[in-house]
């Protein structure tokens, strides 16, 4: 039988010492590292732990690049793994430059990036694993931990799955994104190429600057699940900008902001069509289905079908916040009379009359603001999913006679 376990022969994991509010460095040391040695044992070549804030990204590059690893593990919550895969997909770059080509392309994404990806939850909101169909609630606890490492090496079904990528403005001068988030975060010696002999710091030829997506001005981001504009991402503005408790600050700034945030007026251009043209307090643009721990912003969104599904609430007040809010969880808000579901988008186009602009988040980490343009990949990140998930069952169900199980 082929299964993870003896499909690939480099394995590299990165996991979050602090996630979960610093539980992550012993569920790591108590689950999973044992459960790593048991399935994958001397394939396992690298682990490496984050140092700081987005440095799973550099950790990623480097399992890619200097280690050769044909399967990364994140291990961590939403955030981990959306700085994990922009690490991954720039090393791809940095290896061939063009591995992302034709990626937009209606009938096929081309061929897929040539290393896996594969996450298992040690966060606190693990919002994407929710949308794979599998309980998280219990991932705290060896027996979960023991199932969710017997489906990866086993049992999981590798499937090539959609990315999303999204191009902003920067935020440079407010102070309120951290430095690191507007940088690309690689190893420091592929930042920069010399330009006379084409060889890198690291004395590997290579004329290729495709990695180094970024210019003064703007960025790219590539994320795994959903991305949001409005007042979520202010909220998380205001929280990472506090010395109180996360967990303490969200739930009040939540309701803070519900009472202060001013709704910009949002322009939102769909496969070159204006769709919306008015106030919104939030616009999620989705692969995925969840968000904020559970609510079920885009509950059609599937992460195989090469399209995005789009939300937008428009300008709720106070008074709109209970009954949207609730229904947001069930995934009933999709007919309520404030809400705009829109989808089979492959390019998103959002920008505010707002001078200040929109901050923009994904995967729950705010990385600059509006003007900025969404654009769908296509089939071209390898993922690892349990063979029950709703979401594989999708896959077979999109490519149909033409599907191509790998596993």
């Amino acid at each position: 039988m082929d299964t993870v376990n003896n499909k690939f022969e480099r394995i590299g994991v990165i996991y979050n010492p602090i996630s979960r509010s610093g539980q992550g460095k012993q569920l790591f040391s108590d689950f999973i590292q044992p459960l790593l040695e048991k399935y994958f044992g001397e394939k396992v070549k690298q682990i490496l732990a984050t140092k700081s804030s987005g440095d799973g990204s550099r950790c990623a590059f480097e399992l890619v690049v200097k280690h050769n690893c044909d399967l990364i593990i994140s291990c961590g919550g939403d955030g981990h793994n959306f700085h994990c895969l922009n690490g991954l997909i720039r090393g791809c770059l940095f290896l061939n430059k063009d591995c992302l080509n034709n990626s937009n392309d209606n009938d096929s994404g081309g061929e897929p990036l040539p290393v896996t990806f594969a996450t298992l939850p040690i966060g606190s909101g693990n919002d994407f694993y929710k949308g794979l169909g599998i309980n998280v609630d219990m991932a705290y606890k060896e027996e979960m931990y023991s199932f969710l490492m017997k489906m990866l090496a086993v049992d999981g079904k590798v499937i090539e799955i959609d990315i999303g990528s999204v191009t902003y403005q920067k935020d440079i001068t407010s102070g309120l994104i951290p430095d690191v988030i507007n940088r690309e975060l690689i190893p420091e010696e592929y930042n920069v190429l010399d330009t006379a002999t084409t060889t890198t710091a690291v004395g590997e030829d290579n004329n290729n600057k495709a990695y180094l997506l970024d210019s003064e001005t703007k960025g790219t981001r590539f994320f795994l699940n959903v991305s949001t504009l409005g007042i979520g991402p202010e909220v998380l503005v205001a929280v990472n900008n506090s010395s109180i408790s996360k967990e303490l600050n969200y739930n009040f700034q939540s309701l803070w902001k519900q009472l202060t945030y001013n709704n910009p007026h949002m322009e939102i251009e769909i496969n070159g069509e204006k769709k919306i043209d008015e106030i919104c307090e939030l616009v999620a643009v989705s692969n995925g289905c969840f968000i904020g721990n559970g609510m079920k912003v885009t509950p059609n969104a599937k992460i195989v079908d090469g399209t995005f599904d789009l939300c937008a609430l428009g300008n709720l007040r106070i008074w709109d916040f209970p009954r949207v809010f609730s229904k947001l969880f069930s995934g009933t808000h999709t007919d309520d009379h404030q809400v705009k579901m829109l989808n089979n988008a492959t390019n998103v186009k959002i920008s505010s009359k707002s001078e200040q602009g929109v901050y923009v988040e994904c995967d729950g980490e705010v990385i600059g603001k509006t003007p900025c343009e969404y654009k769908m990949l296509k089939g071209k990140l390898r993922y690892v999913v349990p063979s029950f998930s709703k979401q594989y069952k999708a896959y077979l169900e999109h490519k149909s006679n033409e599907c191509k199980v790998i596993l």
